[in-house]
């Protein structure tokens, strides 16, 4: 292992960074490449160039070109992986483009998702490409599940670093980490190329931290957070593969730890209160803490602190040939934020909810036990006392009948989320069930969904009045409720108040 040659893949991409990010961040202003708040979600102050992915892609490049001023290194290692090579670089800038386009234009997320699924597939194509999975001491042959596995933690990857992408300087400083990780793993391996490329990766995300450190003057927009999350993701499958051995699993899962753990509390929240997995909410980690009171600067140093711990697990956990250093720092990852509720307790509360009312449900069903009405309520953040209008509804749900209430707000711009369900104990089948999907909005703004379901069988004109009236009422109290609060509009990585995030599931009795 030259070591010389991974200092100067590190040096030339850092400098290269620092000196292309100022021009980039002028051309990203000229030709609109910006973020602009948007008073809903966005909340930065003043339009902020997205061009930083560009930049960091441009130093990469500059820093790979001195491989091939090497004849040595270039015959010894470059050599032998020309289809691999080729086949990230093309998937990088295939993303990128993709990227680009939504920063400039918008672009649904379905078809962000086709995007990412093309760039991972190139990447797969090429050769990159899990054959065999290695999980303590078990080796699994995936066979025809390769390739789609593969795309699976390519697509993982992306989606993770993307998400986490809510602050200044966040999915760049994990970034640093998790590369600098891949970096010494690949010479724990003797995997040059693979080090070559993460000393010179984690340079050009160290230079534009320049720039990108809190208050930032360029963002790394989609193009950025996701090519870096698909190059990393590559560089972490083949920083833990030594010859033809299987892919050790729970190394990258170890390095990934917690910004895929985000992404799976996004899509355990979104799904479980009947939301899009796009939706926008602001219950990510960076904004749970954020809430805590900690600054934009401190949220650096403790995100960082909590990757390069299961980083340096992931890198024990090759040193050593032993899995558990990299299974117990997961594990002590995910209890510690979920048991101090620091992040994951409202995700967790709501699965447990979840699984109670399967449970019911499935008993009910076979007639094994005979079940009072039920409710959960899951304050997701803020301080509103939105309990004041769940339990008019309720109240409402018993004398109107219903059989099943559900109550979804959401206002990120307001630092406020609540969900809340309500489901009527009913001794017999119901045959004909009304339901009914109303929009709650606030001056305008969407904030929300109010779900009401009924016996189909009762009076249909007389039922739909009744529902009339409480639709309007309950868009009354929304208005008197936050009527009580002054706007939030909370600046970049400070809140003005801790957001409680408590949760309870509680039984009630029957109509």
């Amino acid at each position: 292992m030259n070591g010389s040659l991974l200092a100067a893949a590190f040096g030339v991409a850092f400098l290269s960074s620092l000196l292309t990010t100022p021009f980039i961040r002028k051309l990203s202003l000229r030709f609109g490449l910006v973020d602009r708040p948007d008073a809903h979600r966005k909340i930065h102050r003043g339009a902020t160039p997205l061009g930083g992915g560009l930049a960091i892609i441009l130093s990469i490049a500059i820093a790979g070109s001195l491989a091939f001023l090497i004849p040595s290194f270039t015959g010894r290692v470059i050599g032998n992986f020309p289809p691999k090579l080729y086949g990230v670089a093309v998937g990088v800038l295939f993303i990128c483009c993709i990227g680009v386009w939504d920063d400039i234009r918008g672009m649904k997320a379905r078809y962000k998702l086709i995007g990412q699924i093309v760039a991972a597939a190139i990447v797969s194509d090429s050769g990159l490409t899990i054959q065999k999975l290695s999980l303590l001491g078990q080796s699994l042959d995936l066979g025809i599940l390769a390739t789609p596995v593969t795309i699976f933690w390519l697509v993982l990857c992306m989606n993770a670093l993307n998400l986490i992408d809510g602050a200044d300087g966040l999915a760049t400083t994990v970034g640093i980490v998790l590369c600098g990780t891949i970096a010494a793993t690949a010479v724990e391996l003797n995997n040059e190329l693979v080090a070559f490329a993460a000393f010179a990766l984690t340079g050009a995300l160290l230079g534009f931290l320049r720039y990108n450190f809190p208050p930032a003057s360029i963002f790394l927009g989609d193009a950025g957070s996701m090519s870096i999350g698909l190059l990393a993701g590559g560089l972490s499958v083949q920083s833990s593969i030594k010859g033809v051995t299987a892919f050790a699993l729970i190394g990258p899962l170890a390095m990934w730890a917690l910004p895929v753990m985000d992404l799976a509390m996004a899509v355990v929240r979104r799904k479980l209160t009947g939301r899009g997995l796009a939706t926008t909410d602001r219950s990510h980690l960076h904004h749970c803490l954020l809430n805590r009171g900690v600054s934009q600067q401190q949220l650096l140093g403790i995100v960082g602190s909590l990757c390069a711990v299961c980083g340096f697990s992931a890198w024990l956990t090759v040193h050593f040939s032993n899995s558990w250093f990299a299974l117990i720092s997961i594990v002590a990852l995910v209890v510690s934020l979920v048991s101090t509720r620091l992040f994951g307790f409202v995700e967790f509360q709501l699965a447990s909810h979840h699984v109670k009312q399967l449970t019911r449900q499935f008993l009910s069903s076979t007639q094994k036990a005979d079940f009072q009405s039920w409710q959960s309520k899951v304050r997701l953040q803020g301080v509103h006392p939105w309990e004041e209008l769940w339990q008019f509804l309720v109240d409402e749900a018993e004398s109107l009948e219903l059989l099943q209430i559900k109550l979804d707000l959401n206002m990120p711009w307001q630092h406020e989320g609540y969900h809340a369900k309500w489901v009527r104990a009913t001794p017999q089948r119901v045959e004909h069930l009304a339901s009914l999907e109303w929009p709650l909005f606030l001056e305008q703004r969407y904030i929300g969904t109010l779900s009401l379901s009924g016996d189909g069988d009762s009076e249909q004109a007389i039922w739909m009045a009744k529902i009339a009236e409480l639709l309007a009422e309950v868009q009354d109290r929304i208005q008197a409720i936050e009527s009580r609060f002054e706007p939030q509009m909370i600046s970049p990585g400070h809140s003005n108040t801790a957001t409680p995030r408590v949760a309870s599931g509680t039984p009630v009795d029957a109509a």
